[in-house]
């Protein structure tokens, strides 16, 4: 029996069971764990001299696992993702296995907690992505010796509806920015002729002095690539920014009376609603349909991976080749449409309507 102390800062009290089994039971760091392993060492060795049982499963539970995890993870994890598990542990799961015993954890809890996702109408790609957080506390638990093992281990993930990237239509865009109130549909319009990644790590975090007024040129700061890289303004776009800058009331391109914006979820539902949108389509498409649109009309590939962020052209060509070819498929609809008879359908008409009997 001893309390000891890991490099990673963690406090264990080491003890054998009945069984003649060495346990590690942390306490978790900083003076007041340390006195907590001491204290339980000193119960354990009281129990020793009582001749009572001393069991091997020490109790602990999925919420103070995950605050474990969390605490050790924080500065690895993004705010993003630190924020979702708590969610999932919140809401999700302490509701349903708070209070017991990991180790007494069934395959039956686990579905409990999937049809608990599910009654929020959360697609199969976001429950499998929740489980996925579950997942890595509990083996992360078993790494660190604070479980013996992981119950809802050997689980196989549904597969998942592949996303189909939706194209953005310039109608639809127009319907958005006329319903959108003010600081959204600026955004709407930054993040179209700018194609920076939606959100706090580019789209939000855009500063007027990131702009090359002589060179007309963005420098957005990629946070989840590490690379840095140039944007070419649009002519129409960039004297835009220009008026904008004279009324800035921000060092933030996207702001709200004058402060930086940090999520458009709400906003961006709503105009979609008003807009008469239906369709699946996130802040994200934006991005998508700067690459789309610049690719159908001939832009070169390697021009737009570099100002999308890509690490390869690759990823744009394999990301990009079949929306392209889908609006290939809808431009030669556009096409005027002739017959062989010596009276050609106009140019400039559109497809004869097939359920009006034809003069010959």
């Amino acid at each position: 029996m001893a309390v000891v102390k890991k490099k990673d800062g963690r406090w264990f009290c080491v003890f054998y069971d009945d069984n003649g089994k060495q346990v590690w039971k942390s306490f978790g760091r900083g003076v007041e764990a340390k006195k907590a392993a001491q204290a339980f060492d000193y119960e354990i060795k009281a129990k020793k001299k009582k001749n009572i049982a001393i069991t091997s499963t020490p109790k602990i539970d999925i919420t103070h696992l995950a605050q474990e995890y969390l605490d050790t993870k924080r500065k690895s994890l993004h705010p993003h993702t630190t924020n979702k598990i708590i969610f999932l542990i919140n809401e999700i799961v302490a509701p349903i296995i708070s209070g017991k015993n990991i180790t007494s954890l069934t395959k039956r809890d686990l579905l409990q907690i999937i049809k608990k996702l599910e009654e929020r109408n959360l697609s199969q790609a976001t429950i499998n992505r929740y489980i996925a957080y579950l997942q890595a506390i509990l083996n992360w638990g078993v790494k660190h010796d604070f479980i013996p093992h992981n119950p809802f281990a050997g689980y196989k993930k549904p597969k998942e509806e592949p996303y189909k990237t939706p194209i953005i239509t310039p109608q639809e865009f127009q319907k958005l920015l006329t319903v959108a109130p003010e600081h959204l549909s600026w955004a709407l319009f930054v993040e179209f002729y700018t194609g920076c990644r939606p959100g706090t790590t580019e789209l939000f975090a855009l500063k007027w002095e990131d702009i090359n007024w002589e060179q007309q040129t963005l420098t957005i700061y990629g946070h989840k690539t590490k690379k840095i890289r140039t944007v070419f303004l649009n002519d129409a776009f960039f004297e835009m920014l220009k008026e904008k800058y004279q009324n800035r009331d921000s060092e933030y391109i996207i702001s709200y009376k004058g402060k930086p914006v940090k999520s458009l979820k709400r906003s961006w539902a709503t105009a979609k609603k008003k807009a008469g949108i239906t369709k699946r389509l996130r802040l994200y498409d934006l991005r998508h349909a700067f690459a789309t649109y610049m690719i159908a009309h001939g832009a070169d590939v390697k021009a737009v991976s570099d100002m999308l962020g890509h690490s390869n052209t690759e990823i744009t060509v394999n990301r990009y080749y079949q929306l392209v070819e889908d609006l290939k498929k809808k431009a030669v609809q556009l096409l005027p449409v002739f017959n062989l008879s010596n009276n050609p359908t106009s140019p400039k008409d559109p497809l004869p309507n097939k359920n009006v009997r034809q003069r010959h």
